[in-house]
């Protein structure tokens, strides 16, 4: 599973804010996505966002859950991953 890939997902996903974004969106492990969640919230990528067993499991709901300045910075600096993402068939495989 490639993590910066992983990240620029659930940040682009946020940054749509047309939907909540899990585990489930990437069909993926729930902790592996709590991993890179926490990490995202932690380093100030993502502002609000909703946990279950402490910090374990997390939610980021549409319209709650934002993108901060340096998560819009890091979308900018990752612009290549964004190209290979728009053409994505399917976020599972594009993410491994």
């Amino acid at each position: 599973m490639n993590k910066d890939k992983l990240r620029y997902a659930i940040l682009k996903e946020i940054e749509k804010n047309d939907k909540d974004v899990d585990y489930q969106t990437f069909k993926i492990d729930q902790l592996l996505f709590g991993k890179e969640a926490n990490f995202l919230l932690d380093s100030g990528y993502v502002k609000n966002a909703l946990f279950l067993e402490g910090r374990q499991f997390v939610i980021f709901r549409n319209g709650y859950s934002v993108l901060t300045e340096k998560g819009e910075q890091y979308l900018k600096d990752n612009s290549l991953l964004g190209k290979s993402y728009k053409i994505a068939k399917e976020i599972k495989d594009w993410i491994k």
